[in-house]
């Protein structure tokens, strides 16, 4: 199973092998972000735990729907010379 994973993978320089490494652990940081978000909104701010909690979950619907499309905007940019 293992050579034939190996098979599928293109023969890639580290940096960008390391790329998708780096959004998983985004990934993690910011579950662990929201848990405290979370919080001070309802503790701390008074809020309601479930107008609380849309806080978050926009936020993770609308990373994976509109990042790819800001990746794209930011790339379109020029650099400053």
């Amino acid at each position: 199973m293992r050579s034939y994973l190996r098979s599928l993978e293109p023969r890639l320089p580290p940096p960008v092998r390391a790329l998708p490494s780096g959004g998983f652990v985004n990934a993690f940081g910011n579950d662990g972000v929201f848990r405290f978000v979370l919080i001070d909104l309802q503790d701390v701010r008074g809020i309601g735990l479930a107008t609380a909690g849309l806080a978050p979950a926009t936020s993770g619907i609308a990373s994976p729907v509109f990042g790819p499309h800001a990746g794209a905007a930011a790339a379109a940019v020029p650099e400053a010379a």
